[in-house]
């Protein structure tokens, strides 16, 4: 008979499965053990010794292998139980992120999507279960059945995983061999082996080893051990699975791998769901047996048995509060060792397996280990209450830990026990159960809410934080470009099961990398698979290229988000605004801005391509294909769009460029303005009591109480105001321009104004009184107007461009006034620039 893992190991079929997988991933392969066949008939072999004859034997040994009818391990079955317990781990977290609205407790997930997805990625499956070895065959599955199936295959082959499903969370039990309290079991153990290893040698020449490794390093690492090759399904192999998967860039492959990672979840579950079971920490070994006989002195664990048969209950049972005791622990854990150590010890202390009860029955008889064990400390019938329907209360807990027709029942007896040894399934009580069906369902009820929510906290340390960023837009070549942060955390920052200590890196995978992805722009939807864009990442570098029939609206802002799919969740980005005017330049003009003669032809054209609409005039929308001949003064507005003929097309901020007509008798060129450059007036009464502040250009100033203080022997402060005319943004030569200046306040009565033109900008310096240290090339004034009347008088002249003043220069104009009892006075220069 084979012994049984609740719910089966992490990766059964390391060690005898055959898996026909390509050599690229050859490390998920196995090589099957012939040897291994022997265990099959390990019990007969034990019990059946001294009866049989060896020729009887050996028949019955091949009878045993090759027969179609293989004894299946209950556990927590692997058929139905595991699967339940996984799938409702995958169910529940889900939901627990979905409803993690403010991302208190989820909210490295908060751009996570894990709704259920039909995008299946084909792997290597069981296609056949089997007591000493499996057929497998490729099968595409999403990442949901993926994690489901390794709640089977862990169990897969069922004769070799069951020696690895096991932890002792208390080191009670002390291997013979080495004389070390252990972790492993070793409950029946040794024996086993012995019986099996003697007919193995007969009969191949080969031996089985017992690996001497817990379900916690087997489920983690599991390293190669005494002759057992490693776990290629473990936690550890999943991670590495999931870096490769990352990186892959042949689309068959990187599904492989991605089944590969999603696999070896789901077998990691499983064996953390084993330390749920108290038989499985409490090293108790039985076997696995459809109807639940006792066969050769080992009894089924009928918590196993029950549980599933109520397996169609497990996921309202899942759904129960989960026990105060563990809660808080389960969520606390930071590393896969401890949350698999807490789970277990929490079962461990919590509750009994079948030939593990200790302390006195209600007839105050001793009850002892019926498989010869240690006892262990808690739980202990000495500290439980026996409530009227016969339960054995733990007063430390409130769980039912016991039935008084269980805890009564002399075959859990060790004297029982080994008259057992010698009755191989005769006597029909054989048959009988020794404990109450409701009390099973009763420790389920505690027992699978905690196994959920330990496998909800492993895949929240199992998925990869990822968080995906849209960076920048190339209005011109329609691209977006952005990045993939992998953020180390969970197992990812755990030395231990990831040495590497490297962040994930992803590549879209090469032929059909548009089913890992979908963009929304303006919350419409649009797909790689349909042509609607181009997306390739390499090394987490982003790169999308917008297809034609992605419209962006013209003038708005279009929102745009990413969606990648990481084989088993989706993510998405940041939204990014794709800003059509701000990123696409106004066309230019040559030349720019500028005065003509008879006529001038004006080039248009596009820094960032595309074609030139213009209006000349305010007259009708043009597309733009050759100069543009003026001849008149005129107004060119233009801008840069990228299909003139769609009203949904991305168009440029429009550009404005007028043109002067110049007469043809003034050849000789202009001045055109370029830069104002104004300088604040200053008072030159001694005592500087007055300061006027003017701002260039906008035609006045006005003058200010000085913050210093006046003399006593100076005026009195009075404020005043002026004005000025602004000369023109052209100077013509030969033209008339006709200056005036102002000055009002109280006694007003005299102003001033002058005119000087520089032939140079550079180096002219003006002292205290406002005067340039270099002599004008072309100067004027108006003289003194002197008046008796309050108020203004303005002045005013005309002045003459000169005909030959042909080059850059600075205007300077000035004007002063005084009030009777101040003076003012204020400069403003314009720079002009000679075109000719």
């Amino acid at each position: 008979m084979v012994f049984c893992s609740f719910g089966g190991s992490a990766t059964q079929a390391n060690f005898s499965r055959e898996i026909c997988q390509p050599a690229s991933l050859s490390e998920i392969s196995v090589t099957n053990n012939f040897a291994d066949h022997v265990v099959a008939a390990n019990w007969v072999w034990i019990r059946m010794k001294r009866i049989l004859t060896l020729p009887l034997l050996i028949a019955l040994c091949f009878l045993f292998i090759f027969s179609p009818q293989t004894n299946k391990a209950l556990a927590y079955d692997n058929v139905y139980a595991h699967r339940d317990i996984n799938r409702c781990s995958i169910d529940k977290f889900a939901r627990d992120v979905s409803f993690d609205i403010f991302g208190k407790k989820y909210k490295k997930f908060k751009k996570y999507n894990f709704a259920r997805n039909t995008y299946e990625m084909e792997g290597y499956a069981i296609r056949k279960s089997g007591t000493f070895e499996v057929e497998t065959c490729l099968r595409s599955r999403n990442y949901q059945k993926w994690i489901e199936m390794g709640g089977y295959s862990a169990d897969e082959p069922e004769l070799y995983s069951s020696l690895r499903h096991f932890y002792d969370p208390l080191k009670v039990q002390i291997d013979k061999h080495t004389h070390r309290n252990v972790t492993y079991l070793t409950d029946h153990a040794s024996e086993f082996l012995e019986k099996v290893n003697d007919f193995g040698n007969f009969l191949t020449g080969k031996f089985i080893v017992d690996p001497r490794m817990d379900a916690r390093e087997w489920a983690l690492t599991g390293p190669v051990r005494r002759g057992y090759p490693e776990n290629k399904y473990s936690l550890s192999k999943g991670i590495e699975y999931m870096r490769r998967a990352w990186a892959e860039k042949n689309i068959k492959m990187k599904d492989k791998l991605f089944a590969a990672a999603w696999r070896s979840c789901g077998e990691t579950m499983h064996l953390l769901s084993d330390m749920t079971v108290p038989a499985h920490v409490r090293n108790d070994a039985h076997p696995g047996y459809p109807n639940g006989k006792i066969y050769t002195g080992m009894r089924y664990d009928p918590y196993e048995y029950y549980v599933t048969k109520n397996h169609a209950k497990i996921r309202a049972w899942s759904k129960l509060k989960v026990a105060t005791s563990i809660s808080g622990k389960i969520g606390d854990c930071t590393d896969m060792n401890n949350l698999f150590h807490q789970v277990a010890l929490f079962t461990n202390q919590s509750f009994f397996s079948s030939d593990t009860l200790a302390g006195k029955n209600r007839n105050g008889q001793q009850v002892r280990s019926a498989n010869g064990m240690r006892p262990y400390p808690k739980p202990n019938l000495d500290r439980c209450n026996l409530d009227p329907e016969g339960f054995y209360v733990d007063k430390r807990t409130g769980f039912h830990v016991a039935h008084a027709d269980w805890a009564d029942n002399t075959w859990w007896n060790v004297r029982n026990y080994l008259r057992q040894t010698y009755i191989p399934a005769i006597a029909s009580d054989h048959y009988a159960l020794y404990t109450d069906e409701e009390l099973v369902i009763d420790q389920a009820k505690v027992l699978i809410p905690t196994a959920v929510k330990a496998n909800c906290k492993l895949l929240e340390m199992f998925i990869p934080e990822v968080k995906v960023k849209l960076k920048s837009w190339d209005d011109k070549n329609r691209t977006i470009t952005g990045s993939i942060t992998h953020v180390l955390s969970g197992v990812y920052a755990d030395k231990t099961l990831y040495p590497n200590q490297r962040p994930l890196r992803f590549n879209s995978a090469g032929g059909r990398g548009k089913s890992w992805s979908n963009i929304i722009i303006n919350k419409k939807r649009f797909s790689e698979v349909m042509g609607d864009y181009l997306l390739k990442i390499d090394d987490n570098k982003i790169r999308i290229i917008l297809g034609k029939k992605i419209e962006l609206k013209n003038n708005e802002i279009n929102l745009a988000q990413l969606n990648l799919f990481f084989g088993g969740f989706w993510v998405a980005s940041n939204d990014m605004k794709l800003i059509i005017n701000d990123s696409m330049r106004p066309p230019l003009a040559s030349p720019p801005n500028t005065d003509f003669n008879d006529k001038l032809n004006v080039t248009l054209s596009s820094p960032d391509g595309g074609s030139i609409v213009y209006r000349l005039n305010g007259g009708a929308p043009t597309i733009y294909s050759a100069p543009i001949t003026l001849t008149e003064t005129s107004k060119i507005e233009a801008y840069a769009d990228r299909d003139p003929y769609s009203n949904n097309s991305i168009s440029s901020k429009s550009a404005v460029f007028a043109y002067t007509k110049v007469k043809a008798a003034k050849k000789s060129g202009c001045w055109v303005l370029a830069k104002v450059i104004s300088i604040n007036g200053c008072s030159f009464y001694k005592h500087e009591c007055y300061k006027v502040r003017c701002s260039g250009g906008s035609g006045s100033w006005t003058v200010h109480k000085s913050k210093s203080s006046c003399s006593k022997n100076g005026p009195k402060a009075v404020s005043g105001s002026g004005s000025y005319s602004v000369p023109p943004a052209t100077l013509i030569p030969g033209d008339k321009i006709k200056f005036t200046a102002t000055v009002s306040g109280a006694n007003g009565y005299q102003t001033s104004i002058a005119v000087r033109f520089y032939n140079s900008s550079k180096g002219i310096k003006f002292n205290k009184k406002g005067r340039a240290n270099r002599s004008a090339a072309w100067s004027n004034s108006i003289a003194r107007a002197n008046t008796s009347r309050q108020g203004s008088v303005p002045p005013e002249a005309n002045f003459v461009v000169p005909k030959d003043l042909n080059v850059d220069g600075l205007l300077v104009i000035s004007g002063g006034g005084t009030g009777g009892n101040f003076q003012t006075s204020m400069f403003n220069l314009y720079l002009y620039k000679w075109r000719k």
